[in-house]
């Protein structure tokens, strides 16, 4: 089980839980979330900066341990994305306008995944990662639309 920031302003809470006995060095790990943020991009440049997003992620991640204290790992999750309250303020909205209605399956990002463990005690490891993340379902009705984008990050884990 975890927490890490999500889009700087929120927290995702998640947990993986391992397919394979824990005496194998092999792992198969499905993950799953659910996330809470106040969307930072809707504060200023023509937005009310009320809105918020709500995101659930499922994954599988796999990885090898070599030696005790290194293992790879590559991971694949989707993330299940919606923005809530992204209106135009007053001074952009143009009531002529034709704007797109919102259809409810939110926005989708898959994020793959490589990186490596590094344990340095029984419950300690540094992490290094790097993920691309794939804009693949966009709401035309959020006012919202991800980009493809890649990520490094490091990390502790205990």
């Amino acid at each position: 089980m975890g927490a890490k920031l999500l889009m700087i302003s929120g927290l995702l809470l998640d947990t993986k839980v391992n397919l394979m006995p824990p005496s194998h060095n092999f792992a198969l790990a499905l993950t799953g979330g659910f996330g809470v943020a106040i969307d930072t991009g809707s504060i200023g440049d023509g937005y009310d900066g009320t809105a918020w997003l709500l995101n659930l992620p499922i994954g599988l991640i796999a990885s090898y341990r070599i030696g005790g204290w290194f293992s790879p790992y590559l991971g694949a999750t989707y993330g299940f994305y919606w923005i809530f309250g992204r209106s135009l303020s007053s001074e952009l909205y143009n009531p002529d306008a034709d704007y797109a209605d919102r259809e409810g399956y939110g926005d989708g990002l898959l994020r793959l995944t490589a990186g490596a463990e590094l344990a340095t005690r029984k419950h300690v490891a540094f992490l290094v990662e790097y993920s691309f993340f794939w804009a693949l379902v966009d709401d035309p009705g959020d006012n919202f639309a991800f980009v493809n984008n890649h990520l490094f990050g490091i990390g502790i884990a205990f």
